[in-house]
């Protein structure tokens, strides 16, 4: 799904999460910045998170427009995928990141109901003041407490590493790091890491 906004709110993307999480169910969790996903513990029975939806915002702020696109697992049947995307339970596949993906497990008839609650539940949270904004995605932290890594893509260096330890107050992602200090995330690609 993509909607044109011509109202630009401060935590769009966030607001887009919660609401694709009240229309998923209570299992739903986000994982910052823009995916919302299942632990897959009680998905495939493996470790980690598996990938539901996830949530981009492409705009132009000064033009006061952006577009705000959404994509939600309501219907996808694993049967229908390559086999070499089979290998976890029966309500997961694989998505191209390579993080396992869930689905809601509906069927085609459930799409466009599935549509109206998410535009419905969009509209809600749009409504909302920050403060509840902040308040429902820190609910649903899927990152919170656990130890991540982040860089830039094809970077010489190694990736940085931390515990997620929730957002602020204008939506970025902070992290302890191992000297005891604190950092925040603004955008980028977070990763969780292995346990050993």
């Amino acid at each position: 799904m993509s909607l044109l906004l011509r109202e630009l709110a401060p935590l769009l993307p966030l607001i887009a999460a919660v609401a694709v999480c009240d229309v998923a169910g209570a299992r739903a969790e986000i994982k910052w910045p823009n995916d919302v996903v299942l632990d897959s513990h009680t998905t495939s029975g493996g470790p980690g998170l598996a990938k539901l939806a996830g949530i981009l915002v492409e705009g132009r702020p000064q033009e006061r427009w952006a577009v705000l696109g959404i994509g939600l697992n309501v219907a996808v049947r694993i049967e229908e995928l390559p086999p070499e995307l089979h290998p976890d339970a029966a309500d997961t596949t694989r998505s191209s990141t390579g993080m396992p993906a869930a689905t809601m497990g509906m069927t085609p008839a459930d799409v466009e109901p599935t549509l109206t609650q998410l535009l419905h539940a969009l509209e809600q949270r749009l409504s909302e003041p920050a403060h509840s904004t902040l308040q429902a995605w820190r609910a649903k932290d899927a990152l919170l407490g656990r130890e991540i890594a982040w860089g830039t893509p094809g970077a010489d260096r190694p990736p940085l590493r931390g515990q997620a330890e929730g957002i602020d107050g204008t939506g970025r992602l902070i992290v302890a790091l191992a000297d005891g200090g604190r950092t925040t995330i603004g955008a980028g690609e977070v990763h969780l890491q292995e346990i050993s």
